[in-house]
């Protein structure tokens, strides 16, 4: 009787642990940490941050506001989509070169005035995103390379939305201490 014991309370330990680990790809799978390098998106990211990134978010879900994770001709790239398919922002474009998409009313009527007191120093335009793309800007205007660079992006280039919100300190430990074992299994593997 005791070693059927011990075999039920083996199977039951089996059981949680496969429990655990079905919760665990219901839960974290849709999720994953994305690691954030470079400053394109100070303050709101900052580099060496992690972020959670739902992938079963995709280009035709996301909103003017939400911070996407994209591929744009083989980099992959992390942007606030200021523009959606089908909808009208303006672009303001000063004789210095400077192109910016005014981010709230403020920032418009602030752009309005300066259009209308000086002219020649600054233009702006509608534009309207073309269907099936998204208009993408870094929130460190200075330091990004986004759509007023290379244009929209088509929206199936999105990888997942990032979810606001941070990372737990221990998962995020976790998170660096795996990727630290893979670079030197990696780099072991080559020198090897």
């Amino acid at each position: 009787m005791i070693a059927t014991g011990r075999r039920s309370g083996k199977g039951a330990l089996t059981a949680l642990l496969a429990l655990i680990l079905a919760l665990e790809m219901v839960v974290v799978l849709p999720y994953r940490p994305v690691l954030v390098l470079g400053s394109s998106m100070r303050p709101c990211l900052e580099s060496g941050q992690l972020v959670w990134l739902d992938r079963f978010c995709r280009g035709t879900e996301v909103r003017a506001g939400d911070v996407v994770l994209f591929k744009h001709h083989g980099e992959t790239l992390v942007k606030r989509v200021a523009g959606a398919p089908g909808d009208l922002i303006e672009i303001a474009q000063f004789d210095n070169g400077l192109c910016r998409v005014p981010k709230d009313d403020g920032d418009r009527r602030t752009c309005r005035r300066l259009a209308r007191n000086h002219p020649d120093k600054i233009q702006i335009a509608p534009y309207q995103v073309p269907s099936g793309c998204l208009f993408v800007l870094g929130d460190n205007e200075t330091a990004s390379i986004d759509s007023r660079d290379f244009g929209p992006i088509p929206a199936s280039e999105v990888i997942g939305r990032v979810l606001p919100g941070n990372i737990n300190p221990l998962w995020e430990a976790r998170y660096r201490a795996q990727r630290l074992v893979r670079g030197m299994l990696n780099a072991l593997a080559f020198t090897g």
